[in-house]
C-alpha cells in the first residue's frame, strides 16, 4: 500500500522542505545573537518565503527533481554554515570536535538515505520483480522509501543535535556536553555542577 500523490506530498515530501528551511534559519540567526526583534522578524519572513515558493511550485508542476534539487540546496547550505561556524575562534577544541562528527555524520547518513531513495526510484520496476521472485521477508529490507525513512531520521537527529550542542558551545562554553557521542541517539544536557544560573540568564536575552 502506498499513498496517493498529494497525501505523499502533505505528508513526506513538503515537511523535508520545511524542516530544512528551519534548520537554515537557526543557524543564519545563532550568527548573530544581538540581532533586534525586528531583524529577526525579517530573516524570519525571508527564509519562510523559501518553503513556502518551493512548496508552491512543486505542487503547481509536480516535478519531482525540482523538489529533490531544492531540499539538496538547502541541506547543502546548512551544512556550509555549520562548517563555518566551526572556525569559530572561541570554540572549544573538544567542542568543535563533537559538533563536527555529530554533523558530518548525520549529513552522511541523512544523504545515504536520499540517495537509496532515488536508486529505488530508478530501479523500482526490476525491483519489485525481485521481491515477487525473493519473497516479501527478504524483499521487504530493499524496501528503499523506508531505509530512506529510517536513516534520515537518525540522520536528522544527529545533524540537529550536532548544531544545537555547536550554538550552545559557542554562546555557553563549558557549561554543555554531549550525552553518548557514539551511540545511535545522542543528546545534549547541561554539565552538572555548571553555572547554571548565567546559562539561564543568557537564554532569556534571547
Amino acid at each position: 500500500m502506498t499513498l496517493k500523490w498529494y497525501a505523499q506530498v502533505a505528508l513526506d515530501e513538503i515537511p523535508m522542505i520545511f524542516w530544512t528551511s528551519t534548520l537554515l534559519y537557526t543557524l543564519v540567526i545563532s550568527r548573530n545573537p544581538s540581532a533586534t526583534s525586528s531583524e529577526r522578524l525579517w530573516v524570519k519572513l525571508l527564509i519562510t518565503l523559501i518553503p513556502v515558493l518551493v512548496c508552491v511550485t512543486y505542487v503547481g508542476f509536480g516535478d519531482p527533481l525540482f523538489h529533490q534539487i531544492c531540499f539538496g540546496g538547502l541541506l547543502v547550505s546548512s551544512t556550509l554554515l555549520v562548517r563555518s561556524d566551526l572556525k569559530a575562534p572561541h570554540l572549544s577544541p573538544q567542542a568543535a570536535h563533537e559538533a563536527k562528527l555529530l554533523s558530518a555524520g548525520g549529513a552522511v547518513i541523512f544523504l545515504s538515505g536520499f540517495v537509496i531513495w532515488n536508486l529505488d526510484n530508478i530501479f523500482c520496476d526490476s525491483l519489485t520483480g525481485w521481491r515477487s521472485v525473493v519473497g516479501e521477508y527478504v524483499g521487504v529490507i530493499s524496501q528503499g522509501h523506508a531505509w530512506w525513512h529510517i536513516l534520515t531520521g537518525i540522520g536528522a537527529s544527529r545533524l540537529v543535535t550536532g548544531i544545537i550542542h555547536l550554538m550552545l558551545a559557542k554562546e555557553f562554553p563549558g557549561q554543555f556536553e554531549v550525552v553518548g557521542l557514539n551511540t545511535l541517539l545522542p543528546y545534549v544536557r547541561r554539565v552538572p555542577g555548571a553555572n547554571t544560573v548565567a546559562a539561564v540568564s543568557g537564554m532569556k536575552k534571547d
